[in-house]
Parts: structure tokens; C-alpha cells; sequence
């Protein structure tokens, strides 16, 4: 149901990590801007999970001065729109993303002296983690928002760009019944922005282009638009030591 992304850049430390993005590289050392913070690491998640699933996760934190005055989950989300718009079988898509959640604990994990694993020479906590049904990825058209609720919230300078998109990508028979049809050309007008090859001049382009914005987005666009919602969730195991100051480990993916 979405689309795949991203992971993971291989980092060491003394038991062997896989970084994350969003990682201080000193942070995960145990050293922070001079500060001789906690050790964390926590295991690679799938880069896509379905919502309402929960996830298991095993943690591991160490600290030279052995410690903790905390350790917890916490989680961030972030949401990108994604607009598109269709015009015979040729598409103009452009997104934007925002802050849907910021960093807030999820739970707290009390320090317990019984989770040493002294094969890894850290301490190992068990997580636990549910994908909240709100991030479900959404799909919305003309069945469900109005073309006004779908231009709300586009991005800035989002119909200059799907003008000139449409300009360059859409065929000559479709602009001209997308500009002629609609009284934003005459015949002769429209026709006078070809040159001999059959491709629309620099003029000609520049025409088209004022021409659809004449028209406006609502005519231009139709009925043919679609906004997606997809959301990206970011979990941060945290761990404070006798210095006072967190290290976190992140790891994020998308929901489906």
C-alpha cells in the first residue's frame, strides 16, 4: 500500500551496531559534546509496518559510570500530504510534510540491575510497541474531499509548477481541448504556438502556461486528484546516566 524507503547505516560499537538515521555519532560512543553520556542501541525495524500491529523490540544500554536515573520509549510522528492530479494518464504529483507528533514518552522502562546480559555486556530490555490506527496510510479523491478541500493545503507554488509540468508533458490534442474547449484560446491562436517540428515554441510554452493559469485550478485539474496521507513513525529508546544528560537510539518506519 505505500511506498518503500530508507534504512540503515552500518555503525560499530562495542557490541556491534547498526546506526539509524537521526543518530549523533558520538551520542551512540557514549560521548556528547563532552559529556560521557549512556551507550544505546536498539534493533533495525522493518522500513514499512502495517497499522494496529504491535512490535516487539529488544534494546540494549550500557554506561561506563553503570548509572541510570532513566530509560524509555519515546515516539515522534510525522505525516506527508502528497498531491496528484491526472490529466489523460499524465501526472503531477507534489508533497509536503509536518510535524503530526512531536517527541513524547510512550512509556517508562524502570532501571533493574537483573537485565545485565553479560554476553553482551550491556543491559537488555524488552519493548513493546503498538502502531496507532490514526496513521493508517489515506487515500482521498473527488468521492471524498471537494477540489477547494483538496487546494487548501497544497504546497507553495504548487499550481505554478503543475502548469508548467502539463505544459511540457501533456499531448497537443489534450491542451487544446483543455484551452481551446475551455475559451482560454482561439483555434488559430492555439495552433499559432507549434512551430514547423509539431512542438510547442518557447512562446508558445510560455502561452500555454498563462493560459491554463487563466483558466485556473479548478478547471485545469477536473475531477482528476487525489491526496494521499502517509505517515512515518520515529521511536526513541532513551537513557539517562549519572551525567544527567540522554542518549537516545532512533529508529523510524512507515505506516501502512
Amino acid at each position: 500500500m505505500k511506498s518503500t524507503q530508507n534504512l540503515i547505516l552500518v555503525f560499530g560499537f562495542t557490541f556491534a551496531l547498526f546506526a539509524c538515521e537521526q543518530n549523533n555519532p558520538l551520542g551512540e560512543l557514549g560521548d556528547l559534546n563532552g559529556v560521557n553520556v549512556a551507550n544505546v542501541y536498539m534493533e533495525p525495524l522493518a522500513p514499512q509496518i502495517q497499522a494496529g500491529l504491535s512490535r516487539e523490540l529488544e534494546v540494549q544500554y550500557w554506561s561506563l559510570d553503570d548509572d541510570f536515573s532513566y530509560t524509555g520509549l519515546w515516539d515522534s510522528v510525522a505525516v506527508s500530504a502528497i498531491y496528484k492530479v491526472t490529466i489523460d494518464a499524465v501526472e503531477f504529483s507534489a508533497s509536503s510534510s509536518e510535524t503530526e507528533k512531536d517527541w513524547t514518552e510512550f512509556r517508562a522502562y524502570p532501571f533493574n540491575f537483573s537485565n545485565w546480559n553479560p554476553n553482551n555486556k550491556a543491559y537488555t530490555q524488552m519493548i513493546s510497541y503498538t502502531i496507532d490506527l490514526a496513521y493508517d496510510k489515506l487515500t482521498r479523491d473527488k468521492s471524498d474531499i471537494s477540489i477547494d478541500q483538496f487546494l487548501a493545503n497544497t504546497p507553495e507554488n504548487f499550481s505554478e509548477e503543475m502548469y508548467a509540468a502539463f505544459a511540457g508533458d501533456l499531448s497537443k490534442s489534450t491542451l487544446n481541448s483543455l484551452l481551446v474547449n475551455n475559451g482560454a484560446m482561439s483555434q488559430v491562436e492555439f495552433d499559432s504556438q507549434y512551430g514547423a517540428n509539431g512542438n510547442l515554441t518557447a512562446t508558445g510554452t510560455s502561452a500555454v502556461i498563462a493560459g491554463m493559469k487563466q483558466l485556473g485550478d479548478e478547471i485545469v485539474i477536473g475531477d482528476g486528484y487525489q491526496l494521499e496521507s502517509e505517515y512515518r513513525v520515529f521511536l526513541g529508546f532513551r537513557a539517562i546516566n549519572g551525567s544527567g544528560v540522554y542518549n537516545d537510539f532512533r529508529r523510524s518506519f512507515l505506516v501502512f
